[in-house]
């Protein structure tokens, strides 16, 4: 298990500026969390901008971001550590073209979001070559990356700035050390900030379900199963539609709402006409207004074959309703300790059809505990106020002055000066 250093602020930092960076591949639940981090920094009295690449949705980034004042630029690295079949173009792009370089934007500090294990890591060596201070917030739960020797040379540029690290969930800072560990500077902070969820938006709310059930045309008596995520392999929307057939065949009143978008969108479809569930399924692209949809279901359902940290499963504890996702790190982290719904054993669709019967017969006044039991471990623990606190304290230990600087030379353990 990663020890976590205590994060222990002496003085606000002056004004810095701070560029959040990523892989990114699309709009969803990381982009989500820069546009909050970009926020909460903007208020902490910070100049911020965003660096990303091209991705389906950007716009709607741009869009959110223009409304905060925070500038979105274009930027993609040169992919000397993620692209191994092209790692010598990469390194030649690296040496002579400035626009794959960090230093055009003058940051102070730059954080990286990591979406996976080589997912962000060009973007952190971009910072190193630069001789950029860096931290990285680490956003999955990922599977150990086999490294090769041309890695082994470069990583300890990528990672001789770094000053701090955070995961969204424990899971995930440990992950990302057990690829990377040997690299990361002793003196780097490591520490847990899960997702905060706005609990003043995200509310149990009978009138918000009444509406929606109206505008989805699905009365209220009818059992309504819900999952908010991407429609990509992650997440298996195809096992998915797997686990609702089993789910009908007991209860044949059933509904299914899917929340998100994705590559599998147009497969995702075509099953669902395939096994006659056309009637049966809605699926709806993310809004914006999610909450709303949160209420009008039963039962949240979301079978990750991993997370980093599960925001949707937290937002809809906070709305009341009764969670069901698989045991895998992530979401393990967050409905485990509690009495909000269940843990069920990852790709075995028959015992989750049987949780789900099992929650959506028990009746509406265990459900209601179930809901009450989740809404009061979001608030607690899961709240917007307390990621905010631990953000701010995050970023004023790593701006400090007067803190030890982490930017020394990264090399595996044991190969220290």
């Amino acid at each position: 298990m990663t020890v976590q250093t205590p994060l222990d602020t002496t003085r606000r930092p002056p004004p810095r500026h701070i560029l959040l960076t990523s892989d990114s591949g699309q709009f969803g639940g990381m982009e989500m969390r820069m546009i909050d981090e970009a926020r909460a920094l903007r208020d902490m009295g910070h100049r911020v901008t965003v660096a990303v690449a091209d991705f389906p949705g950007r716009d709607r980034m741009a869009d959110r971001l223009r409304d905060l004042d925070v500038p979105l630029e274009h930027y993609e690295p040169a992919r000397v550590l993620s692209d191994y079949n092209h790692r010598f173009r990469a390194r030649w792009q690296a040496a002579t073209r400035p626009e794959t370089g960090l230093g055009r934007f003058a940051p102070d500090l730059v954080h990286v979001f990591f979406s996976w294990t080589d997912q962000g890591i060009d973007h952190l060596w971009a910072a190193g070559r630069a001789g950029l201070p860096a931290v990285a917030s680490i956003r999955n739960s990922f599977t150990p990356w086999p490294l090769t020797r041309w890695h082994r040379l470069h990583l300890p540029t990528a990672f001789r700035s770094v000053r701090a690290l955070y995961g969204v969930s424990g899971a995930a800072l440990d992950s990302f050390a057990a690829t990377f560990d040997s690299w990361i500077p002793n003196t780097a902070r490591r520490t847990v900030i899960h997702n905060g969820v706005d609990t003043d938006r995200f509310v149990p709310s009978p009138t918000q379900r009444l509406r929606a059930r109206k505008a989805l045309g699905i009365p209220g008596h009818v059992p309504l199963v819900g999952s908010v995520g991407r429609l990509a392999d992650q997440k298996r929307p195809l096992e998915l539609l797997e686990v609702f057939r089993r789910v009908r065949r007991r209860l044949p009143e059933a509904r299914l709402l899917l929340v998100g978008s994705g590559h599998l969108e147009a497969q995702v479809r075509e099953e669902i006409t395939r096994t006659g569930l056309t009637e049966a399924v809605v699926i709806l692209p993310f809004t914006h207004a999610v909450e709303a949809l949160y209420c009008a279901m039963d039962l949240h359902l979301l079978i990750s074959r991993n997370e980093g940290f599960s925001s949707v499963i937290a937002e809809a504890m906070a709305c009341g309703v009764p969670v069901v996702g698989t045991r895998v790190p992530g979401t393990e982290e967050v409905i485990r300790g509690t009495k909000a719904g269940a843990l069920v054993p990852f790709g075995d669709p028959a015992a989750i059809a049987r949780t789900v019967i099992d929650i959506l017969e028990s009746g509406a006044d265990a459900r209601a505990r179930m809901g009450q039991a989740g809404r009061e471990a979001a608030v607690m623990r899961f709240s917007r106020d307390a990621w905010l606190a631990r953000i701010t304290r995050f970023y004023a230990e790593v701006l400090n002055p007067a803190a030890p600087s982490a930017a020394v030379a990264a090399a595996p353990r044991g190969k220290r000066a």
